[in-house]
């Protein structure tokens, strides 16, 4: 029997990352896709791209299809109402990171889940990574001594601050909404500082990253909404107006990134 998957949120990261590892992973269905845009979403669940056989622009249509859980790549700014519209149907979620825009917005994301009695996972993919998992043991094993700070280093231009990196095409605002969102530290940062450390690093994490992610325990899944308060959902155009035209840029991962709608 498959498990239903629905995956909110139809961008860049879903569609090299989340749906090609939900497609082509044995007892997960890719049933249902959910984005403001119409065309994008049927364009995604078309079978020349992903063949899912639910495409819904509107939440009521997407949480109609019967879902067993749900994976939410949508930009961070909305991160807190899909994860709630999840909630309202005891439906698991994987969101990407960031988590929130602030720490009382996640806090507010695991009360709800907490609430409605359902597990709410952050895709810290790097945490599964081989060279992590060595990290993790090195450091629990002492092997560094007691770990007391660390130091990130990017050599990349948080996507390009230009359309096309052309200083002619104008500034990029699929990198502008990067930066409102937390920049490299948020967008990066949060799996390195999630990842070596295993847990072990959490005063550093109260002090640099966000919001930590939860991990609840998994009740009975059922399709019966509950009455959950829910933040009302703002336009997502700010957030995605570069999103069809910026480019592609080569990317070196050392496992499988998890993220979903459009990031």
């Amino acid at each position: 029997m498959s498990f239903k998957i629905g995956l909110m949120g139809c961008g860049n990261v879903a569609s090299y990352g989340h749906l090609p590892a939900i497609r082509d992973t044995a007892g997960l269905e890719l049933h249902a896709l959910y984005d403001p845009d119409a065309d994008r979403v049927r364009d995604f669940a078309s079978p020349e791209r992903f063949n899912v056989p639910h495409a819904c622009d509107t939440e009521e249509a997407f949480f109609a299809a019967g879902l067993d859980a749900v994976v939410i790549t949508s930009p961070a700014p909305f991160h807190e109402a899909n994860a709630a519209s999840a909630a309202r149907y005891r439906l698991p979620v994987l969101c990407e990171k960031p988590l929130a825009m602030d720490k009382e917005q996640g806090q507010r994301m695991i009360d709800t889940a907490d609430a409605a009695g359902v597990p709410l996972y952050v895709a810290f993919c790097y945490r599964f990574s081989p060279s992590a998992l060595k990290i993790k043991e090195l450091v629990a094993e002492g092997a560094i001594g007691e770990v007391r700070s660390l130091r990130l280093i990017y050599n990349w231009d948080c996507h390009g601050k230009y359309n096309h990196r052309d200083p002619a095409q104008g500034v990029s605002a699929f990198r502008e909404g990067r930066m409102l969102e937390g920049g490299p530290m948020v967008d990066c940062g949060t799996h390195q500082m999630t990842s070596p450390s295993g847990g072990s690093a959490a005063p550093l994490l109260k002090r640099l990253a966000t919001v930590r992610g939860p991990i609840v325990t998994t009740p009975p899944i059922t399709s019966t909404p509950i009455s959950i308060t829910k933040t009302a959902p703002t336009p997502w155009s700010r957030c995605r107006t570069a999103s069809a035209t910026r480019p592609k840029t080569p990317r070196v991962r050392s496992s499988t990134n998890s993220s979903a709608p459009t990031a």
